[in-house]
C-alpha cells in the first residue's frame, strides 16, 4: 500500500486500521506512507499495527499528491502497486479484491468506489467494528457529503467500462488504484504537476494509453472522510488551473481544441506520432513538412517503431514521400475517436491505400501478449475513410497525386484489413439472388 499524506495523524490512523482489518493477510502488505509536508510530520511509531510502516518525508510548497505518490512507489518491492489516499478507508476486502485480478492478466488497472462521508462523530473503537463486521449501515447513518455521479453517467453508457471509450480513463481516480509494478514503471508513473484534478486524469490516460483493461471494482469500497476537491466553490479555481495543462497533456476530445494552445507549461503530448522511414527520399526534408503543417500536434521521428511506449494517441509510419497539409493530424485523430477505431485505412485515388494510422493503446494491447490480446481485437475495429476525409488531397490536381505505399506499425493485421477489402469488393461483384432463390434458414 502506497498512501500520499498531508493529514493530521488522527487521519493517518484510521485508514492504517482499516488495512489492519483486511481480508488480505497482514504479513505481505508492505505500507509506505510519503508524508507530503504534514505539521507537524507525520509519526507512526505509537500505532499499533500488524505490518510495518515505512514513512518517507518530502517538504514541498503546495500541492505534490503526484510527487507523494512517485515518492511512495519509488521504494515499493512489490510486484502489484495499491495506491490508496490518506484520507480514503478501505472495507476490509479491498486488497483482495484489487490482487485477484491480477491473477487473470497484468494487464488489469482495477480501482474502487468511494462515499464521501462526514466521520468526525465516529470514534475509533466503532470504526474498527463497522470495517470488521462489514457494516454498511454504519457508515451511511454518517450522511453522504458528496458524491460522484459523473462517473456513474460514464459507467452507465459503457456498461462498465466494458464498451471502448477513447475517454474512459477519466473514470481512473488516484485516491485508491491498483496497477503492476511493471505497467507502472513503463508508463513512466505518478507526474508531478503540482495542479489538483490533473495528475490522476493524465496517469489514467497513459495507462489507457499502454493497453491496460481499466476495471471499476464494485467490490472495492471505501468511504472518504469529508467532501471531494472538486466540491463547491473550488470547482472553477481548479478546472482553470488545470485547463492548460489538460490541453497540452490530453490530446483528444473536450481537453484539446483544435490546437494546442501557445505557451504550453508543460511539454506537448502529440495526436499523432509519425515514423518516416530514413529509405524515403528526402526524408528529413518530408518530416519537417509535416512538423510545420501541424505543429506540436504531430510529432515525427526519422526510423521505423520500436517497442517502447509512447504517449501519442496514434502512429503512422511513412515508407514514401506524401502531401501532407495543415490540419491533417486533427482529422485522423477525429476519425478514430468519433468511429471508435482502433486502426484507419485511408485510401486515395481508386481505392488504393494510402495510410494506415493505428491507436496506441491497440498497438500496446496486441503487443502484451497477455490475456488482454484476444480482448483488443474486438475493441479495436478497423475502419476506412477516404483521404479527402482527412485532408489529404493535393492542392493542384485534388486526388492524392502520390500515393505511399502502407507500412503496417502491427507487422501486420494478420490480414484484417486484407480481408475487409476483399469482403467489400465481392460483395459490390456479387449479383444479388432472385427473392425465390434466397436462403430463409
Amino acid at each position: 500500500m502506497y498512501i500520499p499524506a498531508r493529514a493530521t495523524a488522527q487521519t493517518l490512523h484510521r485508514t492504517l486500521s482499516a488495512l489492519a482489518l483486511q481480508t488480505y493477510p497482514a504479513e505481505l502488505l508492505e505500507v509506505i506512507v510519503a508524508d507530503d509536508s504534514s505539521a507537524p510530520p507525520l509519526d507512526v511509531s505509537e500505532f499499533d499495527l500488524p505490518f510495518t510502516v515505512t514513512v518517507l518525508r518530502q517538504d514541498v510548497d503546495g500541492f505534490a499528491a503526484g510527487r507523494a505518490r512517485a515518492l511512495a512507489a519509488s521504494a515499493a518491492a512489490g510486484e502489484v502497486l495499491v495506491f490508496l489516499d490518506v484520507d480514503v478507508v478501505p472495507s476490509r476486502s479491498v486488497v483482495e479484491s484489487y490482487l485477484r485480478w491480477f491473477e487473470r492478466c497484468d494487464a488489469v488497472v482495477p480501482f474502487g468506489f468511494l462515499s464521501f462521508v462526514d466521520m468526525t462523530g465516529m470514534s475509533e473503537a466503532e470504526l474498527e467494528v463497522a470495517i470488521r463486521d462489514h457494516d454498511l449501515a454504519a457508515f451511511d447513518h454518517l450522511g453522504r457529503v458528496d458524491d460522484q455521479h459523473w462517473r456513474e453517467r460514464t459507467f452507465g453508457e459503457t456498461a462498465d467500462l466494458q464498451r471502448e471509450s477513447s475517454d474512459m480513463f477519466r473514470t481512473l481516480v488516484g485516491a485508491s488504484l491498483a496497477v503492476s509494478a511493471e505497467q507502472y514503471a513503463s508508463v513512466g508513473g505518478f507526474s508531478d504537476l503540482g495542479v489538483r484534478g490533473i495528475e490522476d486524469i493524465e496517469f489514467g490516460y497513459r495507462l489507457q494509453n499502454n493497453g491496460a483493461l481499466l476495471i471499476p471494482d464494485r467490490g472495492a469500497l471505501h468511504w472518504h472522510q469529508g467532501g471531494r476537491t472538486m466540491s463547491g466553490d473550488r470547482v472553477a479555481a481548479i478546472r482553470q488551473g488545470r485547463a492548460p495543462f489538460a490541453d497540452a497533456l490530453l490530446p483528444i476530445g473536450r481537453f484539446r481544441g483544435a490546437r494546442p494552445a501557445a505557451g504550453s507549461p508543460v511539454p506537448v503530448v502529440p495526436r499523432l506520432l509519425v515514423h518516416v522511414d530514413p529509405g524515403v527520399v528526402d526524408a528529413d526534408v518530408l518530416a519537417d513538412q509535416i512538423r510545420l503543417a501541424d505543429g506540436a500536434d504531430v510529432e515525427v521521428r526519422i526510423g521505423l517503431p520500436d517497442d517502447r511506449f509512447v504517449t501519442a494517441f496514434a502512429q503512422v509510419a511513412l515508407t514514401a514521400p506524401i502531401n501532407w497539409q495543415p490540419g491533417v493530424t486533427a482529422a485522423i485523430t477525429h476519425q478514430l475517436v468519433e468511429r471508435n477505431l482502433g486502426t484507419l485505412l485511408i485510401v486515395g485515388v481508386a481505392g488504393a491505400p494510402v495510410l494506415e494510422v493505428i491507436r496506441t493503446r491497440a498497438i500496446r494491447s496486441e503487443r502484451r501478449g497477455d490475456a488482454s490480446t484476444p480482448i483488443s481485437r474486438k475493441l479495436f475495429p478497423v475502419g476506412v475513410a477516404d483521404a479527402s476525409k482527412v485532408r489529404l488531397v493535393s492542392e493542384k490536381s485534388g486526388p492524392l497525386a502520390r500515393v505511399a505505399r502502407v507500412q503496417s506499425i502491427r507487422h501486420r493485421l494478420d490480414g484484417v484489413v486484407a480481408v475487409l477489402r476483399e469482403r467489400l469488393q465481392l460483395a459490390q461483384r456479387r449479383p444479388r439472388p432472385p427473392e425465390s432463390e434466397r436462403s430463409t434458414s
